[in-house]
Order: C-alpha cells, then structure tokens, then sequence
C-alpha cells in the first residue's frame, strides 16, 4: 500500500466533518493568546469541512446533512483495512494501523469536544445540528471499537514484540491462542460465610468528558492546518 493510499485513508477520517475547538483549549496546546482569530471566524466557531478538503464556517443547519455519510465512509476503511491485513506484510500492516488508530483516537475526541461544548460556545451553534454532532460522534466510535475488536489485541501484542525486538506474530497466531482459552462453564462454590449486607453509598453519575490532553500539536497541524512554524513560537 502507497503513501498516497495511506493518507486518503487517514482523510476519510475527518472529512467531511463538521468541527468545533474551544480557543481556551487551542491556546493552551499553542501556549499562545488566540483572542484575534476570534474575528475571523477562526475559534469557537463550528467549521464545517467538506469532502473535498475545504473548510468554511457552518452557515445553514441544512449543511449539517453532509455527516449523513459519515457511516458509509468509515465502512469502507474498515472494508479496505480488512483486505490489508491479508495483503501486507506484518511489519507493515504494524505501521499502518498504528498510524491509523492514532489519527482515528485523535479524531474521536475532536467529535466529543464539539457534541459537549458546540452548544454552550459556538457562536453559530443552532440545536437542530445537535442530533448531528451526536451521529458524527458515535459513528466514529463505532469504528473505533470495530477496529479495536477486530484488531486490539494483535496491535497490543505487536507493538509489545516490536519494542523487545521480538518476532511480530501473525492475526491468525493471535487468534489461535485465543481460541485456546477455555472458560470454564461452572467455578466450584466456595463456602458461604454468613455476612451483614452492606448498603453500597449512591454515587452521582458523571457525565463523561473528553481528555483535552491528547489535542497537541499533532492535532492543530492535522485537522486545523495550522502552520508547524506556530508550534515551535509558543
């Protein structure tokens, strides 16, 4: 597999997209004050992104709609890694998904930021668009998980062996040892000690939010196109 194939791969990720990045968020990966490219549309604005690679402040709720192929498109990379696995060497197959599920994780929490914060600090945040942020969010992360059920564990494995320059083994070794585990139907019963019952304390739930700290410098250059030269002033 090219470069080339690589990096549309790495494209359908998180385009088209519509996105959003909080400026206290953004200066701090910079370390620098952003409150100029506030005017120019550039921060704490929803950008929308189309298929083609350009970008533009959302406008209309209708243009929104462009995330409704978001799913179609995340299929066909996981369609196309799925051959890939059988085609490529390991070594190389390695490479490739690390790349992969980097931008992939990078991108998941890009679709978090801007489903939670869009509607509290987007200037042109309108609620008929929550229900795409929403889609845009789980759509990756269906993919997210259908790669890391397909392919987590080799990945884990693979990486390990690489750092300790050990053999890379095959998907098919991997899966073989996992077919060697038996659970066991029934575990033996351990005597009953006769217990007080204690009443477990209630426990708010939290709302989950994403970690800021995986937005670096990688993401800025990436997704926002910011110039490298930027990173290295802050």
């Amino acid at each position: 597999m090219g470069d080339q194939s690589l990096e549309n791969m790495l494209t359908k990720i998180k385009q088209p997209a519509l996105f959003f990045y909080p400026r206290d968020i953004f200066e701090k990966a910079l370390g620098q004050d952003l409150k100029d490219l506030d005017s120019i549309g550039f921060t704490n604005t929803l950008i929308i992104r189309f298929e083609d690679g350009k970008i533009k402040p959302l406008q209309h709720a209708y243009e929104a709609m462009i995330l409704l192929g978001r799913d179609k498109i995340l299929s066909e990379n996981f369609f196309e890694i799925l051959k890939m696995s059988s085609s490529l060497n390991k070594e190389a197959f390695l490479f490739f998904l690390n790349q992969y599920t980097e931008h992939l994780n990078t991108w998941l929490n890009v679709t978090e930021i801007t489903k939670n914060e869009a509607k509290n600090k987007a200037s042109n945040y309108e609620s008929t668009i929550q229900n795409y942020l929403n889609l845009q969010y789980h759509n990756t992360l269906d993919h997210y998980e259908e790669l890391n059920s397909r392919f987590g564990h080799w990945l884990k494995k693979a990486n390990f062996c690489k750092s300790f320059n050990r053999p890379i083994p095959s998907i098919e070794e991997i899966k073989q040892e996992e077919s060697k585990i038996k659970i066991p139907k029934s575990f033996p019963k351990a005597p009953l000690k006769k217990l007080k019952p204690k009443a477990a304390p209630k426990k708010k739930a939290k709302t989950a939010t994403p970690d800021v700290k995986v937005i670096d410098a990688d993401l800025l250059i990436h997704v926002f196109n910011v110039d490298a030269k930027l990173l290295n002033q802050g």
